[in-house]
């Protein structure tokens, strides 16, 4: 099976990859930045059997259902994204002051911004990893964050899972916009527990 991932913000490859390899070692995986060019390396790396979309990742696959719905037969959401922002009133649990705030801090000092989004999200992810992903796509994902939407919810047949103890969003909220989305008791804004959750589906 091909597997193309669309990564959240400030996710480098090779820490999503680690955990999407070790729980579907047996399928071929393409990992995609979040970024202006996100749909035009899909669409250059499809045809693909599943898309899994990622905390923004999963935002920018939900602003655009029928296009990701063209690149595979099975699409799963993790940490799903209709809107970043508290005041969207669409799951999100971040003030739109506080996207600004991370934009300016990050510009100041990237690694201090990032090493505190990384432990306010509960991801163990090393700051100095990072360095992969340049500035400009780290300010295109927070522009991004601050003012994108899609409308729920997403299409018949698409699988959403969002933790239960996420700090950034609210999955009760997320459910009562979506009934499709499945909360994973426990699980963070950290990827592991919600692709695991995904395996069943896959193996259908």
């Amino acid at each position: 099976m091909k597997i193309a991932w669309v990564l959240g913000w400030a996710v480098p490859k090779q820490w999503f990859a680690h955990y999407a390899e070790s729980l579907f070692p047996k399928d071929t995986h393409v990992f995609i930045e979040p970024g202006p060019d996100t749909w035009d390396q899909l669409e250059q790396e499809s045809p693909f059997d599943a898309l899994g979309g990622y905390s923004l990742g999963a935002q920018l696959l939900l602003e655009n259902p029928a296009r990701a719905s063209r690149l595979a037969a099975k699409i799963g959401l993790f940490a799903p994204i209709f809107a970043f922002v508290d005041e969207a009133g669409l799951g999100g649990k971040v003030s739109r002051t506080q996207v600004r705030y991370l934009s300016k801090w990050l510009r100041r000092d990237r690694q201090a911004a990032l090493a505190d989004f990384y432990q306010r999200t509960r991801m163990d992810i090393p700051v100095a990893w990072s360095g992969e992903i340049p500035l400009t796509r780290l300010d295109w994902g927070l522009s991004h964050l601050e003012s994108g939407a899609a409308k729920p919810p997403a299409p018949d047949g698409w699988k959403l899972y969002c933790g239960t103890a996420d700090p950034l969003l609210n999955g009760e909220c997320l459910a009562t916009l979506d009934p499709a989305v499945i909360l994973v008791p426990e699980g963070t804004h950290h990827p592991e527990m919600l692709l695991q959750a995904w395996i069943p589906e896959l193996q259908k």
